[in-house]
């Protein structure tokens, strides 16, 4: 995890991932979890505990392009980084954030961003999105909020 002093270090930063393709990230295919992309995944339980509610902005989430990278939000710092999707098997790779004063002290972002680098696997059942550990168990449980633009 890298934590950025200042937002336009986040901004390079964001500009760096977006524009030049990651090592190891690809175009994915369409029928390879397209059902993850395109979609604001809200946190609902970290390793099976509940998250402190949030509203808005700063409830913490998740959103995949289909084309390897991710943005979202920890509940307090916005992030930006990779992943690999293949089949069931997801890798998340190097994430971003700013570093942003959290006024609940960080403990829930803390959580979020320790459990993103845990995570082998995924399963989705209904409106839920399951992010499993190599053993299966798991790691983050997601409800999908909404979908959002695809540019």
């Amino acid at each position: 995890m890298i934590r950025l002093n200042t937002l336009a270090e986040a901004a390079l930063i964001g500009l760096f991932l977006f524009c030049i393709p990651v090592l190891g990230a690809h175009e994915l295919s369409q029928s390879a979890g397209s059902e993850l992309f395109a979609t604001r995944w809200n946190v609902l339980t970290i390793d099976a505990k509940p998250l402190a509610p949030r509203e808005g902005p700063n409830t913490p989430h998740l959103v995949l392009d289909g084309k390897g990278r991710l943005s979202g939000s920890d509940g307090c710092n916005r992030l930006i980084g990779s992943y690999k999707l293949e089949g069931a098997a997801v890798h998340f790779g190097r994430v971003a954030t700013t570093m942003m004063a959290c006024l609940s002290g960080g403990a829930d972002e803390r959580r979020f961003m320790a459990a993103l680098e845990r995570v082998a696997h995924w399963r989705k059942e209904g409106r839920e999105l399951s992010l499993l550990d190599a053993q299966g168990r798991e790691v983050a449980r997601f409800e999908a909020a909404e979908s959002v633009p695809t540019p």
